[in-house]
């Protein structure tokens, strides 16, 4: 992409519609990007925009075509948020508790700046949409969006690091056992003994109808029979209806892995999973806590490693979140940031003063903090008033 593309051209399609007008052209230039994740998928799309998305009108997929050929897509919403106590009109990625990561689909990896700044250059000049904010939450350093914004080519941007995502490159497991630690190398050895004193341990990968949907099930009725179910925090997928939709429409579409471990064909723990190209995405982990002696949660992640690294289907194993549980695997890791561009409207400006103000002030009053505290500590130990 250069800026000769004369025939090069960014429009505009809302919602439902919008989306469905794009599915062809979307879906081919996915089969064109051999390192694609799960979310710059349209299925991940629709299924998100249908059952969890209460405003779909808010929904704007912004498509950079060229000779009328999609090259990159980029899914917005328009929000009204508050911030710095004024209401700011925000075009954000996908914002849920269980939409982890973002990112806009192009053609080219290496040309994702170009790519970026046209979507950019396109929202300053139209007036269709009005906004302040662009915000591209929870974007991975090696993604499109990152690897555009962090050249600074955007002055008035803020990038923000906020997470990690966790993964496993996998090879031959023995191997890799030699990296954890001692301690939880006799953990697993541990957990193991105690699975295999159990009868009838069986491990199953369903991906495939009717099994995947049978699973599916079980899966959902294993993890709303924990702390995530009614009596705990009722945050589990069969708690709420529009969640269920979600990976129900998931499951459709042919990625998706349901993985079980079971004692007696009692299922102890599980993962729905997206299987795409080499890397397999667990989205859910749930265990059955009656066994909790055995670390069902973490069986079942061994057998997968073992599983897949006998195959030549799957070289890495994403754990999508960088949760704290995740580090006694010693997994690699990819930095999560938010990446937020400023308008220069009048509220776009103060936003991005303020939040710049805060940045520099924040590391101030932590030193000013810190230097009290141990002042505080001082006067303590010397019996100062």
């Amino acid at each position: 992409m250069t800026d000769a593309d004369a025939n090069a051209s960014v429009q505009i399609y809302r919602g439902m519609a919008g989306l469905e007008q794009l599915r062809v052209s979307w879906q081919t230039l996915a089969r064109r990007v051999p390192d694609k994740r799960f979310f710059h998928l349209y299925e991940w799309h629709r299924c998100y925009l249908d059952a969890l998305e209460k405003d779909q009108d808010a929904a704007y997929f912004l498509a950079y075509l060229n000779g009328g050929e999609l090259e990159a897509v980029c899914p917005l919403f328009l929000r009204t948020r508050k911030y710095c106590g004024l209401r700011v009109s925000c075009l954000e990625t996908a914002t849920h508790s269980h939409i982890s990561l973002n990112d806009i689909l192009c053609v080219k990896k290496d040309g994702a700046p170009d790519y970026v700044r046209a979507f950019v250059q396109f929202l300053s000049s139209q007036t269709e949409i009005r906004w302040d904010i662009v915000d591209f939450s929870r974007v991975l350093q090696d993604s499109r969006v990152y690897l555009s914004l962090h050249t600074g080519w955007h002055a008035a941007s803020i990038i923000r690091a906020v997470d990690q995502c966790d993964y496993l490159p996998l090879g031959d497991y023995d191997s890799f056992l030699e990296k954890i630690s001692d301690n939880f190398r006799n953990s697993l050895r541990k957990a193991r003994n105690k699975l295999n004193s159990y009868p009838e341990v069986k491990f199953i990968a369903s991906r495939e109808a009717p099994d995947l949907q049978s699973s599916f099930l079980k899966f959902l009725e294993l993890e709303a029979s924990g702390w995530k179910g009614a009596s705990g925090t009722n945050s589990a997928i069969n708690q709420n209806a529009q969640l269920r939709q979600f990976y129900e429409c998931l499951l459709q579409d042919g990625f998706c892995e349901v993985g079980l471990l079971l004692v007696s064909d009692v299922p102890i723990a599980g993962t729905f999973s997206i299987h795409l190209g080499d890397t397999y995405y667990i989205l859910k982990i749930a265990y059955n806590e009656a066994y909790s002696r055995a670390a069902p949660g973490n069986m079942l992640l061994e057998r997968l490693m073992q599983h897949y690294s006998a195959s030549e289907d799957v070289r890495t194993i994403n754990l999508v979140s960088g949760a704290e549980w995740h580090r006694r695997w010693k997994p690699q890791q990819l930095e999560v940031f938010d990446c937020r561009l400023f308008n220069r409207s009048l509220n776009g400006l103060l936003v991005f003063a303020c939040f710049k103000s805060k940045s520099l002030i924040r590391p101030i009053y932590q030193s000013l903090r810190r230097l009290l505290m141990r002042d505080g500590a001082a006067d303590s130990a010397t019996g100062k008033a």
